[in-house]
């Protein structure tokens, strides 16, 4: 379709005689009759063409009518006369003789001479080339004019290679008239002129304050200084570091970045221009002739709108204007541009936009069009910062200068001293240990003494900082009450306090320097409001998110919201000893507790104290919230952690690094699973194998204090104590330490997972964590969610259960078992709380109420009980024993419930129901008795091999007592095969079933 559109082009601009073959194609050829005429026989083309133009049909001789085709069009225009294929009809063929005799019977205009018969083909292969003849395809060459070419500018990046696709997609794809793409582009090019420039003036504005700012900042500075307020003075030195970057920047970089700007504007007008100028040949190349009153108007209406050369002159002297007036004005301050008069910037637009406007008609003026303009913005520039340009400002408009001596520059240099060479501004620096754990440390930032030595030769910089000096110099020596105000920055240098006023001033003066030693700043805020053990701090500007801070009482809290007013910290302990106004010091060190062995066999509190009366603990430290580690120091579980309770073994196996959750109602019996856990590693921990032993963390969150006292009791008499941590945050204590409590706990659970060995993790509980962080939020006003819990509750508990894992090889193979507890209210396991720490760990023990009160202990729900990865760590013995256990056991309970409605069961149902009945029995153990694993095996060999079935159920738990107490007497080897192969073999299996058949047999005789 475009080299059809190009063939109308170019018959259409040659303006043949009226009658001519040339003439009549340009109304024949076009885009829509090609498209509804291609395809059809050549009688059906050329009836459809004749009618589709009738008015230019009657023109045609009838010679030209029979060449009406589409194919024989084109083989005229490209291949000439010759080719065309004789018409197929009655009259005879058309001679080659008399078409050029037509021909020459109508002579052809004088501008369209070389687009007859004998030189079209060539032209139009010179279009399907690509050549410039035709208008959209001069669009190309002739907005990336030859200057720019030649410099390789005429790329695919390039305005005018954009214009052409855009030229294209309006006049061929969506089939615009020429005249209405003739608008749209010169639209867009006049946006182009325009918008840049403007978007260059704002960015040109963006490093100038505004004036009245500035004066603002003025007074509250000379407030401050006169008030002594040496905080706030220091606080306001900050913000101007933050406010106006590019204002105290050096001066050479504000006029590079200027000088940047205006060449980069001088180019962007430039551009445009050169494309409205291109604009306008396209246009005059591609005019139609006028042939009615209506098209004529349209033709005046769109050169006189879109490219007229007599219009281009203002769009030029507009963006010239606003180019000079950038020139100008850019480096003023805002708020003062009503004041200057517009005759100079006027007066330089008119004579360049006159000479390059004219210059534009000459062969590559453009790129000298684009230098001059950059040339005169530099001389523009240039003129303005002489000695006459900034007279002509102070006397006749009354305002300062440019440049240096101005009244903004002097603004710059009063605002503060240090500002400028930041002598006593005190910032934070860390100390260069690369240790993020180590507090920092803060000092006064100065600037090395061979950069200092240059600006203390000036005297304005001396005649500055000099009343600076006197001015703080006087505050230090007559005025005691503004000692008392310097509380966010204290001076810990004793000698200043004691000095006498020449020493004062002398250290002062050698501090401003840089010439002394760096000098430790302490940062401190004063308490607002306290009440509730959340305390509102004004100050602590710097703290860090979990950032401990100290009060004047000697309590320790943690800085959990940052608002920009103030900081809101949750007090670790009583709040009564804390009032209004104490002051508040920040520690530099987010929260850390003692890690390490030295805290085996003690408790202590959520900070790590020790409560137990043993004394002291000297021990490393960590940081309490550290990352969980990631997923390449990871590796599978494969190692079993024994609980030591059949039902858990067998059903739920749970693997080191693994995190099972302990889920039900009070009272059912979770404290009791993980103080079995705890005290069946005491056969581990006994032995020398490092890889066998597994330490154990207690963290009991929100219980009673008796209950904890027992709970360590018990530990004690079962000599588990000595490889256990308990870390205690019972009811009585703050909120703030039963959230802070699980944290502390699994830090010093992740010592001995960091250092190769294992490590045992029990949270009990996790509900009343998550009650405490919803109390703590609520206070500090953050938006509540479901259940009254803040939005962010999932992330804190997968912050803290992701922690425990089973780490790869290369990272010392240690791993950290999670055991959380949570307490759902009437079974719901649907609740916020239960729900969200089930989709993080990797199974749960569903512990149920019903259960535990017919005295199925430990009462687990083995339908609802899953383990996720345990059973990869299940040991083998176990498995050949307790395969089917579980699905048989979940069968039975479905099958039990529909029993009670019906009594006429088959027996095979029957049988079924009874030996289930048996190894539920089986399965039930007393509380603080954990077996070994060869003892389960042994046990849960003899009721899953049906070895039980004739004996009464209530007879299961006496049998399983005096078999185990026989095989242990008479079959120790039995019992130390299985332990060390963790399997059982044919021999064993053979052995132990003799074993079982003949107590049982004896045992059912006795019952006898």
């Amino acid at each position: 379709s475009f080299q059809h559109r190009r063939i109308l082009k170019i018959a259409a601009s040659t303006r043949p005689p009226a009658g001519s073959l040339t003439r009549s194609t340009a109304f024949v050829v076009c885009r829509r009759c090609l498209s509804q005429a291609a395809g059809l026989p050549w009688q059906r083309q050329r009836a459809l063409l004749l009618q589709l133009h009738p008015r230019q049909s009657a023109m045609l001789t009838p010679t030209a009518r029979s060449f009406v085709t589409v194919d024989n069009l084109r083989a005229w225009f490209i291949d000439g006369p010759e080719a065309a294929d004789p018409p197929m009809s009655a009259a005879p063929p058309v001679a080659d003789e008399a078409l050029r005799q037509g021909a020459a019977a109508n002579p052809p205009s004088a501008d369209s001479s070389s687009f007859f018969v004998e030189d079209a083909p060539a032209a139009i292969q010179e279009l399907v080339e690509g050549s410039s003849t035709d208008a959209l395809a001069d669009a190309a060459s002739s907005l990336a004019e030859p200057s720019f070419a030649s410099l390789g500018l005429g790329t695919g990046l390039w305005p005018s290679s954009l214009q052409l696709k855009w030229l294209e997609t309006l006049h061929v794809t969506l089939d615009m008239p020429w005249w209405l793409c003739a608008v749209l582009m010169g639209i867009g090019v006049r946006l182009m002129l325009l918008l840049p420039n403007m978007y260059l003036q704002r960015m040109m504005r963006v490093d100038m304050p505004s004036f009245v700012n500035l004066q603002k900042f003025m007074e509250q500075q000379k407030f401050y200084e006169r008030s002594g307020n040496m905080q706030a003075s220091m606080r306001m030195q900050q913000e101007a570091f933050e406010r106006f970057p590019q204002f105290l920047a050096p001066s050479g970089m504000r006029k590079l970045m200027r000088r940047n700007m205006m060449v980069l504007g001088s180019f962007c007008f430039t551009l445009t221009f050169v494309q409205l100028a291109s604009i306008r040949a396209i246009y005059m190349a591609t005019a139609l002739p006028v042939e009615s009153f209506q098209q004529g108007g349209v033709l005046w209406l769109t050169d006189l709108t879109c490219v007229d050369p007599y219009f281009l002159l203002p769009a030029t002297v507009t963006g010239l204007l606003m180019l000079n007036v950038h020139l100008f004005y850019a480096a003023q301050p805002s708020g003062t541009h009503q004041k200057m008069s517009m005759v100079k910037p006027l007066a330089y637009t008119l004579l360049p936009a006159f000479v390059f406007t004219c210059m534009v008609n000459f062969p590559g003026a453009n790129l000298f069009y684009f230098f001059a303009t950059g040339a005169t913005a530099q001389l523009l520039h240039l003129i303005n910062r002489t000695e006459a340009a900034k007279a002509f400002w102070k006397s006749r408009i009354g305002l300062p200068a440019l440049e240096t001596g101005s009244s903004i520059d002097r603004i710059r240099n009063q605002i503060m001293p240090a500002i400028e060479n930041r002598e006593y501004q005190a910032t934070r620096m860390p100390d260069q240990t690369g240790d993020a754990q180590v507090p920092k440390t803060y000092r006064i930032r100065r600037k090395q003494p061979q950069q200092q030595q240059q600006p203390l030769r000036q005297t304005a910089t001396m005649k500055a900082s000099l009343p600076a000096i006197s001015r703080i110099t006087g505050l230090l020596m007559g005025r005691g009450r503004y000692l008392q105000q310097l509380s966010s920055h204290k001076l810990h240098t004793g000698a200043i306090r004691r000095a006498e006023a020449p020493e004062v001033s002398a250290i002062l003066e050698e501090r401003i320097l840089g010439q002394t030693a760096q000098a430790n700043l302490e940062e401190t805020g004063r308490v607002l409001s306290i009440g509730d053990g959340i305390a509102r701090v004004y100050g602590l500007k710097n703290i860090q998110a979990e950032e401990m801070v100290e009060f004047s009482s000697g309590l320790k809290g943690m800085a959990l919201n940052l608002e920009p007013d103030n900081v809101g910290v949750v007090v670790f302990g009583n709040d009564k000893l804390i009032r209004e106004g104490d002051v508040v010091k920040r520690t530099g060190a987010i929260v850390d507790v003692p890690v390490g062995e030295e805290l085996l066999g003690r408790v202590v509190d959520a900070l790590g104290n020790p409560i137990d009366g043993k004394g002291a603990i000297n021990s490393s430290r960590a940081r309490v919230g550290l990352k969980a580690p990631g997923i390449i120091p990871r590796t599978s579980v494969k190692e079993p952690m024994q609980t030591g309770i059949k039902a858990v073994d067998s059903l739920v196996p749970i693997g080191r690094g693994q995190r099972e959750l302990i889920i039900g109602d009070r009272q059912t019996g979770k404290t009791a699973i993980a103080i079995d856990t705890i005290i069946n590693q005491k056969r581990f921990n006994d032995g020398q194998d490092e890889k066998k032993k597994l330490y154990c963390i207690y963290v009991a969150v929100g219980q009673k204090r008796s209950t904890v006292a027992q709970l360590v009791k018990r530990l004690n008499d079962t000599d588990a104590m000595k490889y256990s941590i308990v870390v205690s945050a019972t009811a009585s204590d703050a909120a703030p330490l039963q959230y802070l409590a699980p944290y502390s706990g699994c830090a010093m659970g992740e010592y001995f997972r960091d250092n190769g060995k294992h490590a045992l993790i029990i949270y009990d509980d996790l509900s009343k964590q998550a009650v405490a962080y919803r109390q703590m939020s609520l206070l500090l006003r953050r938006p509540p969610g479901r259940e009254a819990y803040p939005g962010d509750v999932f992330y804190l508990h997968s912050r803290l259960l992701e922690r425990a894992a089973k780490m790869s090889d290369e990272y010392k193979g240690g791993s950290l078992t999670a055991l959380p507890v949570i307490e759902t209210q009437a079974g719901d396991v649907s609740a916020y709380i239960p729900t969200n720490v089930i989709s993080i760990t990797d199974g749960q023990i569903f512990l149920e109420t019903e259960l535990f009160y017919k005295g199925i202990r430990p009462a687990i729900n083995v339908g609802l009980s899953v383990s996720r990865v345990g059973s990869a760590a299940q040991t083998k013995a176990m498995k050949q024993v307790a395969g089917s256990m579980k699905l048989d056991l979940a069968q039975y309970r479905e099958v039990a419930a529909f029993a009670q409605f019906g009594s006429d069961l088959d027996a095979a149902t029957r049988a079924c129901l009874a030996a289930r009945v048996r190894l539920t029995e089986l399965l039930k153990q007393g509380q603080y008795v954990p077996m070994s694993i060869e003892d389960q095996v042994v046990a849960i060999f003899s009721g899953v091999r049906g070895h039980l079935d004739k004996m009464e159920p209530n007879r299961i738990t006496a049998f399983e007592q005096a078999f185990l107490q026989h095989v242990r007497a008479n079959h120790k080897d039995l019992l130390q095969k299985i332990r060390d192969q963790s399997m059982i073999d044919k021999d064993s299996e053979a052995q132990l079933k003799d074993i079982t058949v003949s107590f049982v047999s004896s045992f059912l005789a006795g019952d006898k």
